[in-house]
């Protein structure tokens, strides 16, 4: 799957385009597919390196936040409620 992965602390130029396994769903779960992700204020200063003693991110890793998504395939039955389809 493509991922913009942030390589190292620092400003945007940190964010690179990267190629990751696909991710494989267990028992009673669902892989979705994401599309696009909003970034949100507190991620950029996370990414430039600030609030370590509250966030435990070190590089590489993939930023994410909220998402419109969908599932790749039907789950049997879902109990738990992850948001609200639009609509």
């Amino acid at each position: 799957m493509r991922v913009a992965q942030v390589e190292r602390f620092g400003g945007p130029e940190v964010l690179v385009p990267a190629e990751l396994p696909d991710p494989v769903a267990g028992p009673d779960e669902v892989v979705i597919a994401v599309d696009h992700i909003d970034t949100l204020f507190v991620q950029t200063q996370i990414r430039a390196g600030a609030f370590g003693e509250y966030f435990d991110v070190a590089p590489p890793y993939v930023p994410a936040a909220a998402s419109p998504a969908r599932s790749s395939r039907p789950a049997r039955r879902s109990t738990r409620r992850c948001g609200r389809a639009a609509g």
